[in-house]
């Protein structure tokens, strides 16, 4: 299913003595007061003509920050929410204090997606436990309204609400930790569906807790929850087993920013052949200091993974850098410094098996 679009107009006017905030964090909510993932928020002043596109801070939550333009008292507006709540009545439009979140006012709008019909899932209780091949699965514990571990440069994103799935990992029958998750995704009846892409973990007296942004609200029942694993060192899969585990393509010259500039590579990475396109962003009508880099495997099975490395061939940890990965298909933007810069980069591949689960969220 599509996302929610709202579109309208909004007047904001100050009286004399008026001493509030003048800019505003915009987000949406359910009629419960959820936050909903806001994905952008478009403004116009209709007199000037003038376009302000707000982004999110992080992957969930408000749309930045919205300041008038100076002599403007009405905005067009279109706001885009690709998971929402859809079975409710309405859907608030919130305007924030950006510094204090307190809430300046809020909007009522009829929810478009009502009355449904949504299907109806019927909950597996926890603990359950799945296979894959020698790998078994022990979901423990959905919980919901969690804070993930502090990392540097990333404690902004602490206060929007995150959910913690507990696992128990074995392999061949024994208790293993060389496993990590690859891929957290969350999805409901309603067909809402968001998936976190190198989701924070960590391991706790042998229990591998995962953390994901919580993008589905609690009134919704049921939830499925997809949680891919990997291995959590550098080896290839065993059924890789004596053939190269890394590809190393040649190091890739950044042209000029303003260079249309496309290279392929095709090279072979454990038990899957890897094609390799690298874009710079300009010819994509992005960001002209980044490069896009599109691994495609054979067989489709396969997860192919990249590592950046610096002039000493050590690696380079860039977190936000992987934009999509799934069976067969994985998406990198990589920020480039300068001009001339040489990116070099190494490629694996590994067969990467998925656990799905309906549970209810606790």
């Amino acid at each position: 299913m599509g996302g929610l679009i709202l579109l309208g107009s909004l007047s904001i006017r100050y009286q004399p003595d008026y001493q509030g905030p003048q800019q505003y964090a915009v987000e949406l909510a359910d009629e419960t007061g959820y936050r909903i993932p806001a994905g952008k928020a478009v403004f116009r002043d209709p007199e000037n003509g003038v376009f302000m596109v707000s982004l999110p801070r992080a992957a969930f939550g408000s749309g930045g920050a919205l300041r008038p333009f100076p002599g403007a008292d009405r905005w067009d507006l279109g706001i885009l929410a690709e998971v929402f709540p859809r079975r409710g009545r309405s859907v608030l439009l919130r305007l924030l204090d950006p510094d204090t979140r307190a809430l300046q006012c809020q909007f009522a709008v009829p929810n478009p997606a009502r009355p449904g019909p949504f299907p109806e899932w019927k909950a597996t209780p926890l603990p359950v436990m799945l296979h894959s091949g020698g790998l078994s699965v022990e979901l423990l514990k959905l919980q919901s309204g969690v804070t993930p571990p502090t990392e540097a440069g990333n404690v902004d994103r602490l206060h929007e609400p995150w959910i913690r799935a507990d696992l128990r990992v074995r392999e061949r029958g024994n208790p293993t930790t060389r496993w990590e998750p690859a891929a957290f995704s969350l999805s409901d009846a309603t067909g809402n569906q968001y998936e976190h892409t190198e989701p924070r973990s960590e391991l706790r007296d042998g229990v591998l807790r995962c953390y994901s942004i919580q993008t589905l609200s609690s009134s919704e029942p049921v939830w499925k929850v997809r949680i891919r694993l990997r291995r959590a060192n550098t080896t290839a899969h065993p059924a890789a087993a004596g053939r190269a585990r890394f590809w190393t393509p040649a190091p890739l010259a950044i042209p000029p920013f303003a260079t249309a500039w496309s290279k392929h590579q095709v090279g072979t990475a454990g038990g899957a052949r890897i094609t390799m396109t690298a874009e710079t962003e300009s010819r994509l009508g992005g960001d002209p200091a980044a490069v896009r880099i599109t691994l495609a495997a054979e067989p489709p099975t396969w997860v192919p993974d990249l590592r950046i490395l610096d002039p000493q061939n050590e690696f380079v940890r860039l977190p936000h850098a992987r934009l999509t990965a799934e069976p067969g298909r994985a998406v990198w933007r990589i920020p480039v410094a300068a001009e001339g810069d040489t990116l070099k980069l190494q490629v694996r591949a590994a067969v990467e098996p998925e656990f799905e689960f309906l549970v209810r969220p606790q």
